[in-house]
């Protein structure tokens, strides 16, 4: 489970990434005042996604960016995004479009009638 045997000066995170393909995760107990950086270093993201860079990669806990210096607290969930595929102003245009164009085709459909 842990890499590092749990001392009275460390504190446990995890740390999660999805890139290509299945979730990855790693439980580490590390020293306290570790930082992002040195538990993405400690948990061996670079030997298992070598083609990924520590200095261009986004990073967070539970859902809130931070950068590599950032200092851990006890039970943080360390979070590697993926780079965006789309931009988001993209597909937020495509898909008011499709709505539009759907909203269009349901005006123009006639409507059946029972009086006739």
């Amino acid at each position: 489970m842990s890499l590092l045997p749990k001392l009275s000066d460390s504190i446990r995170v995890t740390v999660v990434t999805a890139h290509d393909g299945p979730l990855w995760h790693k439980e580490l107990w590390i020293p306290t005042g570790s930082t992002i950086g040195q538990s993405l270093r400690i948990s061996g993201f670079s030997s298992e996604f070598p083609s990924i860079s520590l200095e261009t990669i986004s990073v967070g806990i539970f859902g809130n960016h931070y950068s590599l210096d950032h200092r851990l607290d006890h039970d943080d969930r360390v979070e590697i995004y993926a780079p965006l595929r789309v931009d988001p102003k993209t597909a937020r245009r495509r898909r008011a479009a499709h709505r539009e164009k759907a909203r269009n085709i349901k005006k123009k459909m006639p409507v059946n009638d029972l009086t006739q």
